[in-house]
């Protein structure tokens, strides 16, 4: 794949965050959306059923007032129609009233075809005779005029509490639907008055479509909720819709308003503005992908193809190739400008290795020197030729190992514990608590490690044959520290203890010399030997600087357990060469 079409991928990668925000805000926006229509569609049930109650109460009033009324209480139709007829004169939201004897035979009405009418079949009737107070009925086909009406029922009584007859009123159901359509909803939107038997009262719009059938079988149950709610579903003219409903059992008594509001119409405005702004987004990261593209084929891949190109030129021996790019071409400019300048440094980088490989000659020579000097020194007390060749192999074999790590670190410092579990790692005998190693981090640079190296396997080799390395019982605690803070000296010990009773050497040997003058001398520093009867002790203090670093937990090491500290130590020492 091209660099431009990697450009390219990292600008759709990065464009995809922002079409997730998007997508996320506009989800939220529906939802929002969708949570203020329910609050909305509740709202106008509510206040569809607030006016409605409102209607009915005041119908209750008035049929209180004339089921007291001496006219009424006569069923005297000469007194009793006129002053009915008066009254619905007066208000405008009561079509008819008349009142029935006990019988159900109707005795007195505001309207004439009215008179002569027996209810007592009616069940609004049976159950006004039945009880003290308002009765709101089931809807039926009224007798004088053939039109669904919902009728209203109210008990006439004697002074002796006795019902003697009943006042009855009734709601036209296309007049209702009529008052609906005059107070208005939304686009799309409809409210609906059910009755308890599930029989649509009012409904709008197509009202003389859907008045005295049944209400859906699948929303029957919200009848009887016993709170107000909002539900989501299809409504019977097929339109989805947010319906918000008042039961039952919530004022008006006995009717169930449901008022709903077009999931279409309302979120119509939301879902336009939503396409156009997902096309326009489309747009824009097309035209930012196409951008990107041949911008980044204009100032990017062609600079590069002539980097490329210059490195082939290079690979074929023309080194005088060069890009001629400037760091102000931007990226591209600045790597074919470094590139220009590494291949100028190639013929200083030549004569830099030259200087080196005559420092490796120095180095070699030094090392030379060391090397017959230790075997001058070697030669001394010693009364066999494998003697003398065995103490040698020891010691080149000591060297060698520091080296191994001074060139496993590039030549630079070592660390100290590592350099210790190096030097002591063929005296392991599988037991972990044999010898113990506890400080802080060390380094040691070149020098002193391999100073130190030697002294260590020197103490390392006479604890094995003499020494707490002899037996199985035997310990070796080896331990450093910083003694007087953050700079000064560095105190280093080797302890031995349950090895056989330790005495005194009766001659002075070359490991013995090594470990008290020798390596304190290269080191800058001083030790001392002593030889203790339950082991030998050896402590050497020299100068360092010491660097605080992070906390090293305890570790354990094969044979061998290392507690190391806080601390990072760096030796710095003054190699004392032999003559």
């Amino acid at each position: 794949m091209r660099l431009a079409s990697r450009i390219v991928v990292v600008m759709i990668a990065s464009l995809i965050p922002i079409v997730g925000v998007e997508i996320y805000n506009t989800i939220q926006l529906y939802k929002s959306r969708d949570a203020e229509v329910r609050v909305t569609a509740l709202r106008q049930a509510e206040l569809a059923a607030s006016e409605i109650n409102r209607m009915i109460e005041g119908m209750r009033g008035t049929m209180v007032a004339v089921a007291n009324a001496p006219a009424a209480r006569s069923l005297n139709s000469e007194l009793c129609s006129p002053f009915l007829t008066q009254l619905t004169q007066q208000i405008k939201y009561l079509q008819v009233l008349l009142v029935a004897d006990s019988t159900g035979q109707v005795r007195c009405a505001s309207l004439p075809t009215y008179l002569k009418i027996n209810i007592s079949d009616r069940a609004y009737f049976q159950q006004a005779m039945a009880q003290p107070d308002l009765v709101v009925g089931d809807v039926v086909t009224s007798r004088a005029t053939q039109k669904p009406v919902l009728p209203l029922a109210f008990p006439v009584l004697d002074d002796a509490g006795k019902h003697v007859g009943t006042v009855v009123s009734s709601i036209d159901a296309q007049w209702m639907s009529e008052q609906l359509l005059q107070r208005g909803f939304p686009t799309g939107g409809s409210i609906t008055i059910v009755d308890k038997n599930g029989t649509i009262f009012a409904r709008q719009p197509d009202s003389e479509k859907f008045i005295g059938t049944k209400f859906p079988e699948q929303y029957k149950y919200l009848l009887s909720e016993t709170e107000s709610g909002v539900v989501d579903g299809i409504a019977q003219d097929g339109t989805r819709r947010l319906m918000g409903y008042i039961p039952l059992s919530k004022p008006p008594y006995g009717l169930f308003i449901s008022s709903g509001v077009s999931v279409k119409e309302t979120f119509f405005t939301l879902t336009s503005a939503t396409w156009r702004q997902f096309a326009m987004t489309a747009m824009a990261v097309i035209a930012s992908l196409l951008l990107a593209y041949f911008m980044s084929r204009r100032f990017v891949t062609r600079r590069l193809d002539g980097l490329l190109s210059t490195i082939s030129r290079w690979q074929d021996n023309d080194l005088s190739a060069r890009t001629g790019l400037t760091p102000d071409q931007g990226e591209p400019g600045i790597l074919g400008y470094q590139f220009d300048r590494t291949i100028e440094k190639i013929a200083k980088r030549e004569e830099a290795i030259n200087v080196l490989l005559r420092e490796l000659v120095h180095r070699s020579k030094n090392q030379i020197t060391v090397l017959v000097s230790l075997c001058n020194r070697l030669a001394h007390g010693q009364n066999t030729v494998q003697g003398y060749r065995d103490s040698i192999i020891e010691r080149l074999m000591a060297m060698a190992t520091s080296q191994d790590l001074l060139l496993q670190n590039d030549g630079k410092a070592v660390d100290l514990e590592t350099l210790i579990r190096a030097q002591m790692k063929s005296f392991e005998d599988g037991n972990p608590a044999r010898i113990s190693i506890t400080g802080p981090v060390v380094s040691l640079e070149a020098d002193a490690a391999r100073s130190l190296g030697m002294a260590i396997h020197e103490l390392s080799t006479n604890a094995t044959k003499y020494g707490a390395l002899s037996n199985r019982k035997g310990h070796v605690s080896i331990a450093w520290e910083n003694t007087t803070g953050r700079e000064k000296f560095i105190e280093f010990s080797w302890m031995e203890t349950g090895g056989p009773k330790v005495t005194v050497p009766e001659t002075r040997g070359f490991g013995r010399t090594l470990v008290e003058k020798i390596v304190p001398m290269q080191l800058n520093g001083s030790a001392q030997l002593h030889y203790l009867p339950e082991g030998v002790l050896w402590s050497i203090m020299f100068e360092a600087v010491m660097t605080v670093s992070p906390p090293i937990p305890t570790i354990s090491h094969g044979a061998m357990t290392t507690v190391s500290s806080n601390a990072t130590t760096t030796i710095a020492s003054n190699f004392w060469r032999y003559a």
